[in-house]
């Protein structure tokens, strides 16, 4: 049984039948034959925005202007937070691309130039591996903290940590958002490579559809 290729193996592998030129990854025939849940991607983020815009302070402090003033900038950071993982993953899918250019050039490039600039590439490709990965997760926590249903113990450890700080807290009404926020609940978000995937699939929705539906 021929073993499933990962989305990121399927962005690596430009020459695979599946590869579209144009949009990067063809994602019907990824659908098809990979079973890949595309739009689950996509809906749920925008799921996580349409939450967002519900959120409403609770009931004691929904005339309090600072409240009010604090629940709009969470909004606004939330949704900012959300764009930037989409900036980074555009820019890590980016950077895949640039390094396997690089490596097309291995026949005809000088060693020594070939090495030093794979080299570059790759560093490059792994230090936006890290920024989307460590937004990600700040991401996550984000919205957790200031708009999830979590456990007492969570929020006031958070509550604790923002008195400490001399922080203003928000007071609002916490909504149920899936486990992972953006994410599917599967994903680790701690795992490079299922990180990695996750923004191959994402990427193959189109980036452009979801920052719309943002707006």
């Amino acid at each position: 049984m021929k073993k499933e290729m990962s989305m990121i193996a399927a962005f690596h592998n430009q020459k695979d039948p599946d590869f579209n030129e144009k949009t990067m990854i063809e994602e019907t025939k990824l659908e098809k034959n990979q079973n890949y849940e595309l739009e689950k991607v996509e809906s749920l983020i925008k799921e996580t925005a349409d939450l967002i815009k519900k959120i409403t302070l609770e009931d004691d402090y929904s005339d309090n202007i600072e409240q009010q003033e604090l629940l709009l900038k969470a909004k606004k950071d939330a949704k900012n937070k959300i764009l930037e993982v989409l900036n980074d993953i555009k820019e890590y899918m980016m950077s895949i691309l640039t390094s396997d250019e690089v490596k097309l050039e291995a026949e005809s490039a000088e060693q020594e130039y070939y090495l030093k600039k794979l080299e570059n590439a790759d560093e490059i490709r792994k230090r936006k591996h890290n920024a989307l990965i460590s937004d990600l997760q700040s991401t996550i926590r984000f919205i957790s903290h200031n708009f999830a249903q979590i456990s007492e113990k969570a929020i006031e450890k958070w509550e604790e940590e923002r008195e400490e700080k001399n922080l203003p807290i928000l007071k609002a009404k916490r909504l149920k958002f899936p486990k992972n926020i953006i994410c599917p609940d599967n994903v680790n978000i701690r795992d490079r490579d299922q990180v990695a995937d996750w923004a191959a699939k994402t990427f193959a929705v189109s980036l452009e559809k979801i920052k719309k539906e943002l707006s």
